[in-house]
């Protein structure tokens, strides 16, 4: 990622933040698995590794993990394909998000894989827009920070 003139944090502070955001969500979303210890990681401490800022894996014991790039956890930035905004040819739009919205984006990005299982379709987007729209309502009305 070219986010170098950014602040840098600790991972273990913000995945603290994932955790209040990811509680704050699932008070609204009863289907979103009960948040473990292990739920979210930093991907330094994950076996498999793979998307820009993170990703949505399943042990085989049944628990649900999310994993975070260790630069997204620190920069707390990334370039993403915002909600699945499409332009006006239709192709794919990233855009750079930073702090809040860019850790809201991702976490209810990969919470959305624990409900709707296969390909990033309509489906998916419309379930990260429900999450996501909880989570701004959130920040909005201040539930977020207490």
């Amino acid at each position: 990622m070219r986010f170098n003139n950014l602040p840098t944090y600790t991972p273990d502070s913000t995945i603290d933040i994932l955790r209040t955001h990811y509680s704050v969500v699932k008070n609204y979303h009863n289907d979103i698995p009960k948040l473990q210890k292990r739920t979210l990681q930093n991907m330094s401490q994950c076996k498999l590794h793979g998307g820009n800022c993170g990703h949505c894996h399943s042990s085989g014991m049944g628990q649900r993990m999310i994993c975070f790039t260790p630069q997204f956890l620190k920069k707390r930035a990334g370039e993403l394909n915002f909600l699945g905004y499409r332009d006006d040819n239709n192709k794919r739009t990233w855009r750079i998000l930073i702090d809040t919205l860019a850790l809201g984006e991702v976490l209810t990005h990969e919470v959305a894989h624990f409900t709707i299982k296969g390909k990033h379709n309509k489906r998916f987007y419309a379930r990260q827009y429900k999450l996501f729209n909880t989570f701004i309502n959130a920040v909005i009305s201040g539930e977020l920070y207490k």
